[in-house]
């Protein structure tokens, strides 16, 4: 039987997660579970980036990056310099930038002016066009 503490923790988070679930809020599939997990978020306009918060390397969160109607990448926000969040892109074609040293990337994880001198680390990500939802595997 669970003791007093145990259970509140445990409340507390059930009742945390069903409240981002309730606001639309991207959560990851299989918390709490070693190995990869599946983070779904809405489906974005071509040429949209959007930010995935806590997830990925050092839970400094993804850019997600519709290309074309058929495809999406992810890309983690952790400069490969010094581990530095990285900017989202202010509109369609821009670059991730490094706000720490002035990296910047391209949304698909390459690098465009450094000191930065290693890509991005990219996640599996796909189109589910019944649930008209993005899948990105974090792993």
């Amino acid at each position: 039987m669970p003791t007093r503490r145990e259970f509140v923790a445990t409340a507390t988070s059930a009742l945390a997660a069903s409240a981002l679930a309730a606001c639309g809020a991207p959560t990851a599939s299989g918390s709490g579970i070693t190995g990869p997990s599946t983070v779904k978020i809405p489906l974005m306009a071509v040429g949209q980036t959007v930010g995935v918060d806590n997830v990925g390397e050092g839970g400094q969160g993804m850019a997600v990056t519709r290309l074309t109607t058929a495809t999406v990448v992810a890309v983690s926000r952790q400069c490969t310099h010094q581990g530095c969040t990285l900017a989202l892109p202010g509109s369609s074609g821009g670059q991730l930038f490094c706000p720490c040293h002035g990296s910047l990337f391209t949304v698909q994880g390459a690098v465009v002016q450094g000191p930065a001198t290693s890509a991005l680390r990219t996640f599996a990500a796909s189109i589910d066009t019944v649930n008209n939802q993005v899948d990105i595997t974090n792993a």
